[in-house]
């Protein structure tokens, strides 16, 4: 059924990262509120920020959520490491997250590499199991949990499932699908069809264009390879319909690669969604 109320736009705070490290997450957050985002996603990786910088650079949760109140805007979701979303860890994880306002996090992972397809396919069994397990304990916090892809994901292992079909179809249905847009394009997935796959189940999706070096980065223009030849693009209408569709997907978070050190290539990619109605 047509979801009742559209996706809220939200912003990856990966997609200005170097611009964080020059001003601070305070003024980026108001700079980002001002363009017309209603929530960010931010990043709580160790080392993402530099060699040797905690997650969330060290800020405390007290912190954060002191500079979302400032900038009026909600945490739609956190990008952790895989380790910290694992059951042994998920706890600590989970207070700090919901110590801030959070209450959705994902990560992403790739199996071991050069595996032998047996290996592959057991790994990604495992995942699921620890994933499902993680999920009820996030559950009983009020978090959602979830997996992001990058492109690997979606390779079939000898011919068989892909990792993520063999972990999707094997995990609890709490465990949620971040689909990025850009990335599952780029390896030959449609985001759509795994929308309506597993329906209910993207509580955030990322919208991102199929990017090279070189290419825009921006939403609607997918530019060139680095060999010269168009990239195949999102094709933004029909997946913007089957989001809509999904009745699930509470946010559509925008993230680009292209330029780090300031918040144009998000600009245009809001700019971008609301040309399209959104």
């Amino acid at each position: 059924m047509p979801s009742a109320k559209r996706a809220r736009i939200g912003v990856q705070l990966a997609s200005v990262r170097d611009l964080i490290k020059v001003q601070g997450l305070e003024k980026t957050l108001v700079e980002l509120a001002a363009l017309g985002f209603e929530g960010v996603e931010l990043v709580g990786q160790s080392g993402y920020f530099g060699k040797g910088v905690p997650a969330y650079q060290g800020l405390s949760a007290v912190q954060i959520k002191s500079a979302l109140a400032a900038a009026g805007l909600a945490p739609c979701g956190a990008h952790v490491a895989m380790r910290d979303m694992l059951p042994d860890n998920i706890k600590e994880t989970l207070d700090f997250v919901s110590a801030y306002g959070g209450s959705f996090m994902a990560c992403t992972m790739g199996a071991p590499r050069n595996a032998k397809p047996d290996v592959a396919r057991d790994w990604w069994k495992r995942m699921a199991d620890d994933f499902a397990a993680s999920a009820e304990l996030a559950a009983a916090h009020g978090c959602k949990i979830g997996l992001h892809n990058h492109g690997t994901e979606f390779s079939p292992i000898a011919g068989g499932p892909s990792g993520w079909e063999t972990f999707f179809s094997r995990t609890s249905p709490l465990v949620q699908m971040e689909i990025d847009t850009g990335w599952a394009v780029a390896e030959g997935a449609d985001p759509v069809f795994w929308l309506r796959k597993y329906p209910g189940r993207s509580y955030a999706v990322h919208a991102k264009e199929t990017f090279s070096p070189g290419s825009p980065g921006i939403l609607g223009q997918p530019g060139c390879g680095a060999d010269g030849k168009p990239l195949l693009g999102v094709d933004w209408p029909t997946f913007l319909e089957a989001m809509d569709a999904d009745g699930g997907v509470a946010w559509c978070i925008v993230e680009s690669e292209a330029d780090r050190t300031s918040t144009r290539t998000v600009r245009e990619g809001l700019a971008y969604l609301r040309h399209l109605g959104r």
